[in-house]
């Protein structure tokens, strides 16, 4: 079983940067809120994502729902203690 969502999805479903955003454009908006809403409570994890799948995602969001968002989840991994926390 997974504790976070993001990680699986871009570590051991995704091929690359590219498909891990197309996995997750294939969220609706009201669920990539909902994960997002994880993400700030630190329910859900970005410290096991490559760097360039978090750049995409924060990119991703900043396109899809705001760039204060994306820039709550930028700071959310870069306040994170990294892989395995």
């Amino acid at each position: 079983m997974f504790h976070s969502i993001l990680p699986p999805v871009s570590n051991h479903f995704s091929e690359d940067t590219r498909d891990f955003i197309r996995r997750i454009s294939s969220l609706s908006t009201e669920e990539l809120t909902y994960v997002i809403a994880l993400i700030q409570t630190g329910e859900e994890s970005l410290g096991c994502l490559p760097v360039e799948d978090v750049e995409a995602l924060v990119h991703y969001v900043h396109d899809k729902i705001s760039p204060e968002t994306a820039q709550l989840i930028l700071a959310a991994y870069e306040s994170g203690d990294g892989c395995g926390v």
